[in-house]
């Protein structure tokens, strides 16, 4: 029997978690479905293409926006993938071979945790492009791909398929700091053609309105001008390179200490989360407790909800409602689509994050607690 889990805790750099899918026959099956919409690393999809003297009448003839790259990172799928219903980023593929001419490092795939309505799984699931920068710890959703199973980018305008993620972040969507594990997630806005403004060493792309036209990525190869004093030269003339390369160095350590206090912010927050077994870097892990009669712990009933998938109704032994249950590990929520297939005695505490009764054992041997036990809580 296989034992190996088909996840695992990785830290990619930045100060998030991720949990990366290391079973083939999971990406094997996500990979199949990217190339039923013609996307994914097993088709020729290309996000963008370079802006060549070749291209240079486009910007003068078609409708564009422009937008900033966010650092070195290229773009890839987040993919809201239904068969698992959760959203998995899925790296781009790297399609250059090195220098002995080997094959392409496999793409990575990782399930990022985002607080987000289960309707998109129900209607054919999405696939959006955006730009995991692990830097600076910010996942930019770009553009719609797909929307309801449906190949959008190949007959939407980019105007349409803008109002759609406009739409999905407004109403769809909501931050979730602990959730998401110290990622924060943002759409990267376009700007009209008009405002752009260059400088040396920055990268943009110039996007088309069109459906069916791929981004153009362009990079200001221009160098800043420096002024160089005769030799000797005294202090107050100082070369400009010099206190480029200091400023440069100020610029790098100032990163540091924001991307440490973003650590220290987040360690933080993990441990105000009341869970003494939760740790930073370790994957959920759910142990089933004894049956304990007299630990005074509080014991509810939960029901199942149509609304979407880890929705649970709490109530006491008189069925009064106890609000909906907080899950917050993969293990418990595994735990109870096994054993709740309409209703099921669990173990509860009050989360104070949340406002809300979490499920912290399923499956227990005991009566449900009456209504006024839980009046005395929190």
């Amino acid at each position: 029997m296989n034992t190996t889990s088909p996840l695992k805790i990785q830290r990619w750099g930045g100060a998030f978690q991720v949990e990366v899918i290391s079973d083939p026959s999971v990406k094997q099956a996500l990979f199949g479905w990217m190339s039923a919409q013609e996307l994914g690393p097993q088709s020729a999809w290309r996000f963008a293409g370079p802006l060549d003297s070749k291209k240079m009448g486009v910007l003068k003839h078609a409708r564009l926006l422009v937008a900033k790259r966010p650092g070195a990172a290229r773009t890839g799928y987040l993919c809201f993938y239904p068969p698992l219903k959760v959203a998995i980023f899925v790296e781009d593929q790297e399609r250059r071979p090195g220098n002995n001419q080997e094959a392409p490092r496999p793409p990575r795939c990782a399930i990022l945790r985002m607080r987000h309505s289960p309707t998109v799984y129900n209607s054919g699931g999405a696939i959006f492009a955006a730009t995991l920068c692990v830097s600076d710890s910010v996942l930019w959703i770009e553009d719609v791909l797909t929307w309801e199973g449906k190949n959008i980018w190949n007959t939407s305008p980019f105007s349409k398929r803008w109002s759609v993620l406009k739409s999905w972040f407004e109403s769809d969507w909501s931050e979730d700091v602990i959730l998401q594990r110290g990622l924060a997630i943002k759409p990267r806005n376009p700007e009209a053609l008009e405002t752009f403004k260059s400088d040396p060493g920055d990268v943009w792309e110039f996007i088309p309105e069109d459906a069916q036209r791929r981004r153009l990525f362009w990079k200001d190869r221009r160098l800043d001008k420096m002024e160089l004093p005769q030799f000797p030269f005294k202090p107050k003339d100082r070369p400009k390179f010099l206190e480029i390369e200091e400023q440069k160095t100020k610029e790098i350590q100032e990163r540091r200490r924001q991307n440490q206090e973003k650590r220290q912010k987040q360690n933080t927050i993990i441990q105000a989360s009341n869970n003494p077994v939760e740790k930073v870097g370790v994957m959920d892990t759910y142990f089933p407790n004894l049956p304990q009669h007299n630990d005074g712990s509080l014991v509810a009933v939960a029901k199942k909800e149509p609304t979407g998938p880890d929705v649970y109704s709490l109530f006491s032994a008189e069925n009064t409602p106890l609000g909906i249950a907080v899950i917050r590990k993969m293990m418990l929520s595994l735990a109870m689509r096994t054993h709740c297939s309409e209703k099921v005695n669990v173990k509860v505490e009050w989360n104070s994050s949340f406002d809300r009764w979490e499920i912290v054992d399923v499956n227990v041997a005991r009566n449900p607690s009456p209504a006024s036990a839980f009046k005395k809580m929190p």
